[in-house]
């Protein structure tokens, strides 16, 4: 029997998947609709056309537009619908000792997530997945092809801002909380938002380390009780590669998806990063029972 608090959460579980939908569905409305003002027939709906047929500024808006219809007015409708007007984002000033961890975790973090990523590379996918992939890839190609500084700005106000807002208020803010209502223990509420977080994604040969990258975002959120601070970390963790990507131009991106042979100092850092992270977290947690 399930109880009136678990009613309670399925229901709000369900209304949340429903508002995604909706905004979903008006994202593809207004995809139909741009595509119509641009004098592009409904075939190019499809992605691939979409990405031959589309100037990469056009692509950066429909991203932006697909976060704000699939990501952020769900959440503040759902935050609205449920009379929700505090989920740890406002009101909660933000202390520079516990940032300055929490961005210390983030970068202790980056060799287990590059070891991750080498070991997600090793698992065959079916054939279905690798097609999504190019296509991604080949997307997100014509996407970061900048030029000038302010293309490079919008970039990164499209890749690192808006992604940092809207997908730590979903996935974090409301997500972990609905199932941290379900089951309090933390490995279950912070996996189980970490595994959708990187599933929304559609990039499977990516999925192990955005799923530890989640799991990280979602601790953090879990012991400081501000959503701010994985928004700040979300933005730069994204912002970090995008720059990395303006100094060393699209050979760094090549590389990042080219399969490499996994030695030594890839182990001995990703293991080692493990044992710092833990660390840090306990710091964390010993530095907010004092506050």
């Amino acid at each position: 029997m399930i109880d009136l608090n678990h009613k309670s959460t399925l229901f709000k579980g369900i209304a949340l998947l429903l508002f995604v939908m909706g905004g979903f569905f008006l994202f593809q409305l207004w995809t139909l609709l741009f595509l119509f003002i641009q004098g592009l027939s409904l075939d190019s709906t499809i992605q691939n056309d979409l990405t031959d047929r589309l100037e990469y500024r056009h692509l950066l808006l429909l991203q932006v537009i697909s976060h704000v219809f699939v990501l952020i007015l769900p959440s503040w409708l759902w935050c609205k619908v449920f009379g929700i007007k505090d989920i740890s984002i406002y009101n909660i000033p933000i202390k520079w000792n516990t940032l300055s961890i929490c961005l210390l975790i983030l970068l202790a973090s980056f060799p287990l997530v590059g070891l991750s990523a080498k070991l997600n590379q090793l698992i065959p996918l079916p054939d279905v997945f690798r097609i999504a992939e190019d296509k991604v890839a080949e997307m997100m190609e014509k996407i970061l092809n900048t030029n000038g500084l302010i293309d490079q700005m919008i970039l990164f106000i499209t890749i690192a801002v808006i992604p940092a807002i809207g997908e730590e208020w979903m996935f974090r803010g409301i997500i972990q909380n609905i199932f941290k209502n379900i089951n309090n223990q933390v490995w279950f509420f912070v996996g189980i938002s970490a595994i959708i977080f990187s599933a929304f994604h559609f990039q499977f040969e990516g999925f192990i380390p955005r799923f530890i990258l989640g799991v990280v975002l979602g601790l953090i959120y879990h012991y400081t009780k501000n959503l701010v601070y994985p928004m700040i970390l979300h933005f730069v963790f994204n912002g970090s590669q995008i720059l990395i990507l303006f100094v060393t131009g699209k050979d760094w991106m090549e590389e990042q998806n080219t399969i490499s042979p996994i030695g030594w100092l890839d182990w001995t850092t990703g293991v080692f990063s493990v044992f710092i992270i833990v660390g840090l977290f306990e710091q964390l947690k010993k530095f907010k029972t004092t506050e």
